[in-house]
């Protein structure tokens, strides 16, 4: 196992480009693959492609892992690796990441974790390119090859085993198909959901063993997502141009078809925050659905300029309201669920500000500015461990002594959710 250090390599601020009625879009300029949030304004992305911010020289030789800290307005380069391309990252608590990827010159495939929130690196080698990962809880985690395999860990990613059944046999990709989908997801340390090739596999035994569910008949099974602690599922497939959502109600074992969509959108990717609400992104749009699927809206094009290869390669939600979506080039957020019409920038973030919560970088007192009324307030540590709950009357309190980053999470009398991240000297 190799140590490395995080890259910082300085601050840069997102410049918007379009800002649309529902959805605030800027301009980014590595790809970014994968997005994930362990709270509300903190979160990191996994991108191919590095901007050098020093000359202003743009890289495809390397790829970064981006951390943010105030929902995308400002990013910082934690890990920066050469001829790797990093294709999906995932968290287990808010300080604790996964990401995986390839070295493009040889398909070795590169495991990376972060227990400090970014600001130190881990890294593994493993002899297949890595297209996907799963963590289920901190220590037990799969991941997924190139070449159909999965590697299992049960110490965090120390060391990986390779899983004895090899589904490539039953996975062959539809020729029909332009694009091949990979995708895996656990439960829990037995349950999981694997898409190979465009079909849909489920394991009840930690991967030991997989069968094919129904819907085996489609030609191309593109992305799935399930309610956390439920049994209720959703997956996303296509036929050309024309889309259908399916939705299970036991765990994957049965799909019924819900819904269809056509259009000139290909789909890449859902997510469903909530058993009502979800989101399917793809080629120049998004789609939203706040029934359960049975319907959908049109919500915004992802591009201000129009290319075919365009498309939104990941939409990660932190609530039914709160979305981040990256594609080729570009960066999108919503704090309203993409439902208000804002008429600028500036209504959106006087929306999303409300309140301010400083200084950081502090010694030990927090000060807290709203003119709202407040609900809550509390206290976590990077962990996810709740640490302090402040009386919502108060305005100045002191932090735990220990020092490190600290999520302030407010919640106003509407229940509407802000947090603020604070580092403690």
């Amino acid at each position: 196992m190799k140590k490395l250090i995080g890259i910082l390599m300085g601050c840069f601020f997102l410049v918007p480009m379009i800002s649309q009625a529902q959805w605030e879009t800027f301009e980014y300029y590595p790809r970014i693959e994968a997005l994930t949030f362990p709270a509300t304004g903190f979160g990191m992305a996994a991108c191919e492609g590095y901007l050098n911010h020093n000359d202003s020289t743009f890289s495809t030789d390397s790829s970064a892992i981006i951390t943010l800290t105030d929902s995308g307005s400002t990013w910082n380069y934690s890990l920066v690796l050469p001829s790797v391309f990093f294709t999906d990252i995932q968290h287990t608590d808010l300080s604790t990441f996964f990401a995986v990827g390839y070295n493009d010159t040889n398909d070795i495939g590169v495991f990376a974790s972060t227990i400090d929130a970014g600001n130190n690196w881990d890294t593994t080698l493993l002899n297949a390119a890595l297209f996907g990962l799963s963590f289920p809880s901190d220590s037990v985690g799969y991941l997924l090859t190139n070449d159909t395999f999965l590697y299992k860990t049960i110490d965090s990613g120390k060391t990986w085993a390779q899983l004895p059944h090899n589904m490539i046999d039953s996975a062959i990709p539809p020729i029909n198909s332009f694009f091949i989908h990979q995708k895996i997801h656990f439960i829990d340390d037995t349950i999981g959901f694997v898409i190979l090739n465009e079909k849909f596999f489920k394991t009840i035994d930690g991967g030991l063993s997989w069968s094919l569910t129904n819907p085996i008949q489609l030609p191309s099974v593109v992305d799935f997502a399930f309610i956390k602690n439920d049994s209720i599922g959703y997956l996303v497939s296509e036929d050309f141009y024309s889309i259908k959502i399916h939705k299970s109600a036991d765990m994957g074992d049965n799909w019924t078809v819900i819904d269809s969509l056509t259009s000139a959108m290909r789909a890449h990717t859902i997510s469903f925050p909530h058993r009502d609400t979800g989101y399917i992104g793809g080629f120049y749009m998004v789609y939203k659905t706040v029934d359960g699927g049975n319907s959908w809206q049109k919500q915004f094009s992802s591009s201000p300029w129009s290319s075919f290869y365009d498309w939104v390669a990941d939409i990660y939600c932190v609530s039914p309201q709160e979305c981040f979506a990256g594609g080729m080039g570009w960066f999108s957020r919503t704090f309203n669920g993409g439902d208000t019409v804002l008429t600028n920038i500036g209504e959106l973030n006087q929306l999303r500000k409300k309140l301010s919560v400083y200084p950081s970088p502090t010694s030990g007192m927090v000060y807290l500015k709203t003119t709202e009324k407040l609900q809550s307030i509390e206290v976590f540590n990077l962990q996810g461990q709740k640490v302090q709950e402040i009386n919502p009357i108060e305005r100045i309190w002191e932090l735990p002594q220990q020092s490190g980053f600290y999520l302030i999470r407010i919640q106003d009398e509407e229940g509407n959710v802000y947090t603020e991240k604070i580092i403690k000297n």
